[in-house]
């Protein structure tokens, strides 16, 4: 989902498996042991239609809930716990109608964009879109 060279470029230079429940998935970690997640999901309440019926049901069902694009993709910041003043952001990015990437990042003390862990995850999710458009 990042090659190596871009994970590095944005300071998350050590690579995991995050394969959940069958469902392909990468951490990267990077100072203090910040991280930064992508998982690709397929279908049901994980798709970015899902997100918006839960919206749409319970305006109160995510601590936020922003619609915005990335690289010409659907995408929505959205969770239950809003944790961004602490260094952390969840985003999810429509591919197609049902298969979308879930991201999250917990950027500690000392890491860039601490302040703003929503616009560092959103350079995450554009790199992330470049790689998969490339079929890398």
């Amino acid at each position: 989902m990042l090659t190596k060279q871009q994970a590095t470029s944005i300071g998350f230079p050590k690579t995991e498996d995050a394969t959940e429940k069958g469902q392909p998935g990468c951490r990267w970690r990077g100072h203090r042991d910040s991280r930064v997640t992508i998982a690709l999901q397929s279908g049901g309440n994980w798709s970015l239609a899902g997100y918006y019926k839960v919206h749409a049901q319970d305006s109160d069902a995510y601590a936020y809930f922003e619609p915005t694009t990335v690289a010409g993709f659907p995408s929505v910041f959205a969770t239950d716990f809003d944790d961004r003043d602490s260094g952390s952001c969840a985003m999810t990015v429509a591919l197609t109608d049902q298969d979308v990437l879930r991201m999250s990042n917990a950027l500690f003390l000392g890491t860039d964009q601490r302040d703003n862990p929503c616009a560092q995850l959103r350079q995450t999710a554009e790199l992330a879109a470049k790689t998969i458009r490339a079929g890398k």
